[in-house]
């Protein structure tokens, strides 16, 4: 609940937002209730929690037009083999 000090014309008021509800709020106005409707007002309360926002992942199309070659493979023992430590 959220309270808030108005002068309005020299006359003081103590006004205490009860609740609201879109454009409709409850409030205390120095100890009377009252429903009022307020324009401009955010319908919605701001999220303090971050949305996790997943994009898809869309993996690019293969082009037909280009041929794929294996690695040639390379026979142990070759002269041209490869070592790597382990």
């Amino acid at each position: 609940m959220k309270q808030y000090k108005f002068k309005i014309n020299g006359t003081d008021y103590a006004v205490d937002i009860i609740e609201v509800d879109g454009d409709l709020a409850t409030v205390a106005v120095n100890g009377s209730e009252f429903e009022v409707e307020v324009e401009g007002m955010e319908t919605k309360p701001a999220s303090k929690t971050p949305k996790n926002v997943k994009t898809p992942v869309v993996s690019a199309p293969e082009n037909p037009t280009v041929e794929r070659k294996p690695a040639p493979s390379v026979a142990s023992g070759s002269a041209n083999a490869m070592k790597a430590p382990l």
